[in-house]
Formats: structure tokens, C-alpha cells, sequence
């Protein structure tokens, strides 16, 4: 029988080999990652999410882009998902300009990383964050984050690491006429997202139709709004003086309490009246005279 043969640990070549594939793994690739390493894909092979908030892509721009990737290639791979039902289909999540751009200039592949999680919120953010959005897509698409995930604007502001107040002002373009939104997008003259804010804060009525059409003229500045605004202020405390003046105005007894002070009267004796209560019983002898001779009433 022959003698057991006695187990040799790990030569030191493969410990080496083993110790290195290890690093490498602790550096490239993290568990808690919810991203995959980039990969090439066709651009034929990749389509736009239809939810994206960004609609409006200029000829001018994408000519920009796509001689860019020709000269120095595509520096920021493409966020994707796959498409539901269909392998090897690809979904946009963060970069359809940038696919856009390649299609235009002939490029036949781009560079992309899958998102597996949260692709909703990937590609709102990656477009809430670029400079080159519109005021009122901006809008939509913050709108649509915080309707999508139940965040408050408190909520969005931290997120997207923006002021509270930013995000109110962003979001309340969208509480402006939608036909006047929608001249917006076709008007020649663009307007600017403070302007866009300022003029959503103006209460409704014919000052704000003015202001709208002055906007769509392009004869419209912030600082004229909030004159406006200034001034539909004071005229709303003036009203708000007059209601009040009114309502502090002394009301007329009714009939009924007028009936009810002559019966008590009649039951009063003087030693049942303090000095305050004669006092005052004398005061409404004296104004009930004076308003008799002042105004005499007949008896009808």
C-alpha cells in the first residue's frame, strides 16, 4: 500500500498570482456597485427612453459633439438598461446626445455602462444637471422626480444638492398658463429661467395677462415684474385697510337687543347699580336724547 502522500500548500508563484488577482478585484470591481464595466455597443443597437425630459436637441449642437468624438473619441461612456423582451436592445439612460451626436457623425459603436438599478432616477438626474436644459424642461423634469419617488421639495433640494428655495422657484414655472408654456417653447425670443420664476409668482388677474404677452414679446425684464408685483401689493393692502375699516365700524343693535335693554331698564332700581353701571346708564340716557333731537323719528 502505498505510503500517504503529504498535502503541499499553494506554491509561492500561484499565492503571488492569487494575491494579485485579489487586489485587482478589490480595486475594479465593489460588490456594493450597482454598475458594470463599460462595454461596446452598436449605436443601432440602442434607442432613446421615451421618458426622457429633454426633447429638444439643435442641428448645430450635435455637429459640435459628434466632430468632438471624431477628433479625440468618446471620453464619458453611455448609462443603458436593456430593453424589456428584446436582447441586445439597449435603452438610453444617461447620454442620448451623445448617441445622437455619434449616429450623425457615422460612428458605428459607443462605449456604455449597464445601470442596473434605478435607471429612472440615473437618467433625470444626469439631465436635471446639465446647463444646456431649458428653464421649463428643468421644471418637468424635477416635477417628475419628486412625483416619481415621493420626495418633497426638501427632499429634491437635498438630492440634487440645490437650495430649497431654487427648487420651489424651478418648479413653480409649471403653475404658469399652459398656453403660454407652450408659446414659450415656439417663441423667438427665449426666456430666461429667472425671468420664467418671477413672473410665476404674480397673482392672477390682467396685470399678470400683460406681463405674459410682454415675455412672449421679448420686452419684458425682471426687474419690471417685480415693480409690478410691488405694486399689486400696496393696492392689496389698500383693500385690505377698507375691509377692515369696515369691519371694525360700530354695528347697529337689532330690534331684538334694543327690546331686551328697555326690559332691563325697567327692572332696575338704583340700589342694584354699581357707580361704573350708572355711569354708564346715564352715557346711553344722554346719546339716546341727543340722537332724538338730531334725528327725530316719527312713529309710523
Amino acid at each position: 500500500m502505498p505510503p500517504h502522500s503529504k498535502r503541499r500548500g499553494a506554491s509561492p508563484l500561484m499565492s503571488a498570482m492569487g494575491n494579485r488577482v485579489g487586489a485587482l478585484r478589490e480595486n475594479f470591481i465593489s460588490d456594493q456597485s450597482n454598475l458594470n464595466h463599460s462595454f461596446e455597443v452598436s449605436t443601432d443597437d440602442l434607442e432613446p427612453d421615451e421618458n426622457q425630459p429633454r426633447k429638444r436637441f439643435t442641428q448645430h449642437s450635435l455637429e459640435e459633439l459628434g466632430n468632438s468624438l471624431q477628433l479625440h473619441g468618446q471620453l464619458t461612456p453611455l448609462l443603458v438598461r436593456p430593453k424589456e423582451g428584446q436582447r441586445g436592445k439597449w435603452i438610453i439612460v444617461a447620454g442620448e446626445r451623445r448617441w445622437r451626436a455619434a449616429r450623425l457623425s457615422g460612428l458605428q459603436t459607443l462605449l456604455a455602462i449597464e445601470k442596473s438599478t434605478d435607471h429612472e432616477i440615473a437618467s433625470l438626474i444626469e439631465n436635471i444637471q446639465r446647463e444646456d436644459l431649458t428653464p421649463l424642461e428643468e421644471a418637468k423634469a424635477i416635477s417628475e422626480i419628486c412625483e416619481q419617488q415621493k420626495w418633497s421639495q426638501r427632499e429634491a433640494a437635498k438630492q440634487l444638492g440645490r437650495a430649497v428655495s431654487d427648487i420651489n422657484g424651478v418648479i413653480g414655472i409649471l403653475r404658469l398658463p399652459e398656453d403660454f408654456l407652450n408659446r414659450v417653447l415656439n417663441s423667438e425670443h427665449a426666456l430666461s429661467r429667472n425671468l420664467l420664476i418671477e413672473l410665476a409668482r404674480v397673482p392672477e388677474g390682467a396685470t399678470k395677462t400683460r406681463l405674459l404677452e410682454m415675455a412672449l414679446e421679448g420686452t419684458l425684464s425682471i426687474s419690471e415684474i417685480r415693480r409690478a408685483n410691488l405694486s399689486l401689493a400696496d393696492d392689496r393692502k389698500v383693500s385690505q385697510g377698507e375691509k377692515r375699516d369696515k369691519s371694525s365700524a360700530v354695528s347697529v343693535p337689532s330690534a331684538k337687543n334694543m327690546n331686551r335693554i328697555t326690559i332691563a331698564l325697567k327692572e332696575m332700581t338704583p340700589d342694584t347699580l354699581d357707580k361704573s353701571q350708572k355711569t354708564a346708564l346715564r352715557a346711553l340716557g344722554k346719546a339716546i336724547e341727543d340722537f332724538f333731537i338730531e334725528y327725530p323719528v316719527q312713529e309710523e
